[in-house]
């Protein structure tokens, strides 16, 4: 385990732990994914070889559990007035055109 890290989530597999890395790092905290080999070798979600601790520098580590508190709590969602069907998102709207021309 690197030094002046410290686990702040113990995601169920790689999947997991790939999405929680990912959602630290758009906010501006380095994370890393550490776990079993074993565990992403065979695709384990559960148990010791499927969990895969995240850990960020300890100086972050409480910033990053109150990011994941926040996450858990539902903060981060959208409202369920938000429409995103299709033709709502401006990025659909440019690959649709894109693939015409």
């Amino acid at each position: 385990m690197p030094e002046n890290y410290e686990v702040v989530y113990h995601a169920k597999g790689q999947l997991d732990a790939n999405m929680i890395c990912a959602f630290l790092q758009s906010n501006g905290i380095p994370a890393l994914a550490y776990g079993e080999s074993v565990g992403t070798t065979y695709g384990l979600t559960v148990a010791p070889l499927g969990e895969v601790d995240i850990l960020v520098p300890a100086v972050q580590a409480e910033e990053a559990i109150q990011i994941l508190s926040d996450m858990e709590a539902g903060k981060y969602e959208l409202p369920p007035s938000v429409d995103l069907s299709a033709g709502e998102n401006p990025e659909e709207e440019d690959s649709a055109a894109d693939a015409q021309d």
